[in-house]
């Protein structure tokens, strides 16, 4: 009997293995096409400095509408529009224009911010954010297990 158990136990840890590797291939997939990035523009409602180096924005007024209203900048986007005076252009109550690729991947997902607009200045232009975002995503753990 014991056996048996640790025979379904091994098959759903690897059913639920393999579901996550799909998951996360699919959002690889997904990102990396580049047909699937949008502009947006949206009333800063929230901001935060992370203590792992990301940035937390949340949008009011988002137009086109989107799924959420949270949004995350990471990895070498975060070193590139850190070049600029972020505690002046981000603001509570300041439009931006930013660019995202809008799909949900589920509970506590934030959508990354690839491209960067702050009264008519780019920040961070979409070419170089969503190559960064693709480089960052593959070199996650995540990335490493599943991709």
């Amino acid at each position: 009997m014991k056996r048996f158990r640790r025979i379904i136990l091994s098959i759903a840890i690897a059913l639920f293995v393999l579901s996550l590797s799909a998951c996360y291939h699919s959002m690889i997939t997904y990102y990396q096409d580049k047909q699937n990035y949008s502009d947006y523009s949206g009333e800063i409602i929230f901001i935060n400095y992370s203590s792992d180096g990301s940035i937390y924005l949340a949008f009011d007024h988002i137009t086109p509408k989107t799924s959420d209203i949270n949004f995350v900048i990471v990895g070498k986007n975060v070193e590139i529009v850190s070049e600029y005076n972020l505690n002046e252009l981000l603001v509570i109550g300041k439009t931006v224009q930013f660019v995202t690729a809008p799909r949900y991947f589920g509970d506590g997902y934030v959508m990354p911010i690839v491209g960067l607009t702050v009264d008519g200045t780019v920040i961070l232009d979409s070419q170089t954010g969503i190559e960064n975002w693709n480089d960052w995503l593959a070199s996650t753990t995540r990335g490493r297990l599943f991709y």
